[in-house]
C-alpha cells in the first residue's frame, strides 16, 4: 500500500517522539529554526489524540511539512 510523505513523517514523529521533542530543543537546531504555524482542526485519522506529539509539535509542523510535501505532487 502507498504511504505518502505526511502519513511517513507523521508515523516517525509518533513513533520517536522524544528523539523529536530533543532535535526541536537543541540550542544548535532551535537558534536557527523556529518550527511555526497553524492549527489542524484535528489530529489525523489512525493517531491517538491524547499522543503527546499528536497536538502541539504536530500542529506546529504541519504547515512546513504540507510545504515540502506539495514538491513530490505527481512525482
Amino acid at each position: 500500500m502507498f504511504q505518502g510523505a505526511s502519513a511517513r513523517i507523521r508515523g516517525h514523529i509518533a513513533a520517536h517522539g522524544d528523539e523529536w521533542e530533543a532535535i526541536l530543543r537543541d540550542p544548535g537546531f532551535s537558534s536557527r529554526f523556529c518550527v511555526l504555524g497553524g492549527k489542524l482542526q484535528r489530529v489525523p485519522r489512525g493517531y491517538d489524540a491524547a499522543h503527546p506529539q499528536a497536538a502541539e509539535v504536530f500542529c506546529a509542523m504541519q504547515p512546513f511539512s504540507a510545504f515540502l510535501n506539495a514538491a513530490f505532487e505527481g512525482f
